[in-house]
């Protein structure tokens, strides 16, 4: 299932992907969490990160009831390896996916080390996707 909002005054789309159980939402525009939970089916979950576009909405633990007791959850990389083993182990399986092919990283664009200024220029004006590389 796909949806579309078009929330913002430029007209650029926010598009919305559902995978299996639950909701997956990538933002690609800045949207309100409000619009994002109208995709989901109940007993869902929404899971936000980033905040490019500025700081999410607040919701209303009551409007979560009234959308079909949804979960929302806005999960934080250092909750998940704070322990070394946790580290440890969230690096191999990283690694194993990644060199398996089930996941590819795409590198758009490289800076040398030098240019680390024009990199964090081009990061701050949403200029660039995927991921970037400074190289020595």
């Amino acid at each position: 299932m796909r949806r579309e909002h078009d929330s913002r005054d430029n007209n650029e789309v926010v598009e919305f992907r559902v995978a299996h159980q639950y909701c997956e939402i990538q933002v690609v525009a800045e949207i309100r969490i409000l619009h994002s939970l109208d995709c989901l089916q109940p007993r869902r979950m929404t899971v936000t990160s980033g905040q490019t576009s500025g700081a999410i909405d607040p919701i209303a633990p009551v409007l979560l009831s009234q959308k079909g007791s949804l979960f929302p959850t806005r999960p934080v990389l250092f909750h998940y390896i704070e322990r070394p083993d946790a580290l440890e182990t969230s690096a191999s399986e990283l690694f194993e996916v990644v060199a398996s092919g089930k996941v590819r990283i795409n590198v758009n664009q490289h800076f040398a080390l030098k240019d680390a200024a024009d990199a964090q220029k081009a990061l701050e004006a949403r200029a660039t996707s995927g991921s970037t590389i400074l190289t020595l």
